[in-house]
Order: structure tokens, then sequence, then C-alpha cells
């Protein structure tokens, strides 16, 4: 095989995988964002008072913030699945991760402990480090999937993938909140 036709094949090779992993991370990001709406939908009310822990708008706007932002958060997620309007998910959906990570910064400055809320009822984790490194994390391939254009095309491969990386991610902050829970009963145990 020729010089040049290992560097076209390469290229191609490239090419393939840049695609793949952009879809993946675009899967992640529709799916994640669907179920994190979804859950908070389930327990919308919930969510809303939650909103309202977090001392970052009045009293009213937060209340409509959380009646809004779990609906927000699947329609944006619906976005990204369309090439037309795939711009207009990925910046809305930055601008919700933007506004989470202000949110859960202000609890962090001001060393308060409240729920996160990033699921809804289903997962009960705190609105601390981790949570901002997440949101630090989905923004970053937010970002990826905003400068690195490809079109929006996949199978279930893809979706596979996706989910499993939501899953992994899930079960990391599962972990991290028992470990927390964990150290902060052994220092009250120590306190005693």
């Amino acid at each position: 095989m020729t010089k040049e036709k290992r560097l076209i094949k390469s290229q191609i090779k490239r090419r393939v995988s840049n695609g793949i992993t952009h879809n993946i991370l675009i899967s992640f990001l529709i799916m994640f964002f669907f179920l994190s709406g979804f859950l908070k939908i389930v327990s919308i009310k919930q969510f809303s008072s939650l909103v309202l822990e977090y001392r970052v708008l009045p009293k009213r706007i937060s209340i409509i913030v959380g009646y809004i932002v779990p609906f927000l958060e699947v329609a944006f997620a619906f976005l990204i699945l369309f090439s037309k309007t795939f711009i207009f998910g990925v910046l809305g959906i930055q601008c919700l991760l933007l506004s989470f990570g202000y949110a859960i910064l202000n609890v962090i400055k001001n060393k308060r402990i409240i729920a996160c809320g990033c699921y809804g009822k289903f997962l009960d984790a705190k609105a601390d480090n981790f949570s901002l490194l997440k949101i630090l994390l989905i923004s970053l391939i937010n970002v990826f999937v905003l400068v690195v254009p490809k079109s929006v095309n996949f199978g279930i491969e893809q979706y596979i993938a996706g989910f499993s990386l939501i899953f992994f991610l899930i079960i990391i902050q599962k972990l991290w909140s028992y470990h927390k829970s964990t150290v902060d009963l052994l220092k009250k145990h120590d306190a005693l």
C-alpha cells in the first residue's frame, strides 16, 4: 500500500471515529436531559420546592422556574434530535447548565447542604462539588458537540453507548452520595 493510500485510509478512520464519538455524545445529551427532565416532571412539586431552597431567585420566580425547567430540559433534548433545531437545543442546554452551575456554586459558597434535584426524587444527591463537576463535564460535552459539527445520524449502537454513559454517571453519583453519607455518619459518631 502506498503512503498516500495509508494517509487517506487513516483520515477516513479518524473521521469515522470522530463521527461515532460525536454521535455517542449527542445521544448521551439527548437521553440525559430527557431522563432528567422526565424524572423532575414526575415529582414536579417537590422539584419546584427544591428550586426555592437554592435561594438564588425571588420566591415567586423560583416556583415558576421550578415548574418550567423540567419541560425545558425535555424540549431542548428534543430540539437536538433535528439538524435544523440542533443549535437551539445545544444552546438551551448550555444556558440551563450555566444556571445549574451558578445555583450549586451559590450553595457551596454559602456552606449550605441541600438536595441537588438533578434526577427529581430518583436519586438523593446533594448540591456539592461532585454535582458541580458533573455539570462542568456535561457542559464540556455540550460545547464539544456544538464546536465540532457533524450530522446527527446514529443507530442503536450510539444510543446504547450514550445510555451506558448515563448509567455510569448515575452509578458514580450514587457511590459518591453513599461515600459522603458514610463520612458524615463517621464524623457524627466521632463527635459523640
